[in-house]
């Protein structure tokens, strides 16, 4: 074959071989219409113009065109340092707040609100419902049960 160079592993073609100057014209036409799209799309919009080289003679020569777009790598998320939370250091400096649901034998769905001592993990109150509302105030809740000076500080 006249203008071929031999290697190892076989015979390829120089980059400027004349079998390829409507290869390289039809891809950089393609390209710069949909500069965004890699190798796959522009080999099927090829396809559907009606020219049948083959794919890696198609990938060969966009690779030596320099046509790659390069790939996003995944965006990291920042390094977090949590800090500790704080713990009380007395009864009574703040209470956790939550709601609880469960089910009976029977099927019978019940809520719970309950109201603990952060410092001990004491139970300070538990209201028990078959519904207890979005609307429920807790604020309300707990002013009627507890009386000011017991309140967290």
């Amino acid at each position: 074959m006249q203008g071929a160079i031999a290697e190892q592993d076989g015979i390829s073609f120089p980059a400027g071989y004349p079998r390829d100057e409507p290869v390289i014209q039809a891809l950089t036409e393609v390209a710069e219409r949909y500069p965004r799209c890699r190798f796959k799309k522009l080999f099927q919009v090829l396809r559907r113009q009606g020219y049948i080289w083959n794919h890696k003679r198609m990938h060969r020569i966009y690779c030596l065109l320099k046509l790659n777009v390069r790939r996003k790598g995944k965006q990291r998320l920042p390094v977090r340092h949590p800090t500790p939370l704080a713990t009380p250091e007395a009864l009574n400096q703040s209470w956790l707040i939550d709601f609880m649901h469960d089910a009976l034998v029977c099927g019978k769905r019940f809520r719970t609100y309950n109201v603990v001592d952060d410092y001990n993990c004491e139970a300070l109150a538990i209201d028990i419902d078959l519904n207890i509302p979005a609307f429920f105030m807790p604020s309300l809740y707990l002013a009627e049960i507890f009386t000011p000076p017991s309140r967290p500080d």
